[in-house]
C-alpha cells in the first residue's frame, strides 16, 4: 500500500481496498521511509507484512485500529498501486 509520514504520524493505504489505517510507532520503517523519498513529500509504496492493533488515538484516546508492521519492509519509490502486477 502506499506509506505516508509527516509530523511524527504516518498512515498506510491498503491499495486493494483504498482503506486507510495509521501506523504503530515504527522508528525503522520512518527511517527508510525518509531515506528513500529524498526531498518529496509523497505517500511511497510499501510492501510490508504487519497485523491489526488497537492503540489509543492520541487526541481523542478512543481505541483505533492501527497496522502494527512485523517485517521492516520495502520501499519503491516513484511507484504507486498501479505499478502493483508489473
Amino acid at each position: 500500500g502506499m506509506y505516508f509520514y509527516m509530523a511524527d504520524a504516518a498512515t498506510f493505504t491498503d491499495c486493494a481496498t483504498g482503506k486507510r489505517f495509521m501506523v504503530a510507532n515504527n522508528a525503522e520503517l520512518e527511517r527508510s521511509y525518509l531515506a528513500a523519498r529524498g526531498h518529496s513529500e509523497k505517500p511511497m509504496l510499501l510492501s510490508v507484512e504487519g497485523h491489526f492493533t488497537l492503540e489509543a488515538n492520541p487526541d481523542t484516546g478512543a481505541p483505533t485500529k492501527v497496522l502494527a508492521p512485523d517485517t521492516a519492509g520495502k520501499f519503491y519509490p516513484n511507484k504507486d498501486c498501479s505499478n502493483l502486477g508489473q
